[in-house]
């Protein structure tokens, strides 16, 4: 079963008998000015929810509300005990092309696929936020869709996708620092520190840097 403080959306799931894998996405970088949007997805299997989990899980909430070590050690147990779980990315380029949230579904999309393709075919999926998801349950008619706002807070493996995109977008974020290393995006990961908005004004944007943005 998962940590108490989580609503039981994965263990009445699967208490309704056999059932196709359930997904969780949730994304990481929606605000900063540079970087990708990046969308975790997860699935983990039906006996993972129907008895006690490992202890490090006892951590596990919004990767926001986490220090970076620990959502280093949740990272590594959620890549250890899922069924499936990946990061998309979304770059810069392509959030100025279509705009932040249909860059997220576009996402989106990309990770169910992934799954699909990778033997897991959801039949439902758990999102973090209040999406309208249009495109997606177009694209995906037979899945069912539901939407948590504070998901990451309020459902396990929402929780556990939103720290595989964090930990995956600060990792991306740190290999960048070394091709841009005028813009210290080691330490701010993009997002629009104060600091980040001078660099940007002494050295100018880089091709990471979302044009669309506001600097």
């Amino acid at each position: 079963m998962a940590v108490a403080r989580f609503e039981p959306v994965e263990r009445d799931y699967i208490h309704r008998g056999p059932q196709p894998p359930m997904l969780a996405l949730d994304e990481a970088g929606r605000g900063p000015l540079a970087g990708p949007v990046s969308i975790g997805v997860v699935s983990f299997h039906a006996a993972f929810h129907s008895q006690p989990v490992p202890s490090i899980f006892s951590h596990l909430n919004d990767s926001k509300l986490l220090k970076e070590p620990v959502r280093e050690r949740l990272y590594e147990a959620i890549r250890t005990y899922a069924a499936f779980a990946r990061v998309v990315h979304i770059n810069n380029r392509l959030i100025d092309r279509m705009g932040i949230n249909p860059a997220i579904e576009f996402g989106m999309i990309r990770a169910i696929r992934a799954a699909t393709q990778a033997g897991f075919p959801p039949g439902r999926v758990l999102v973090d936020g209040n999406y309208k998801l249009n495109d997606l349950r177009k694209r995906f008619p037979d899945i069912t869709v539901e939407c948590f706002v504070k998901g990451d807070s309020r459902v396990f493996s929402i929780a556990a996708a939103s720290v595989l995109a964090k930990v995956a977008r600060d990792r991306r974020m740190q290999r960048y620092a070394h091709i841009y290393p005028h813009y210290e995006l080691e330490r701010h990961k993009g997002y629009g520190t104060r600091r980040h908005r001078e660099l940007i004004a002494q050295n100018g944007p880089c091709r990471l840097h979302r044009r669309s943005y506001k600097w």
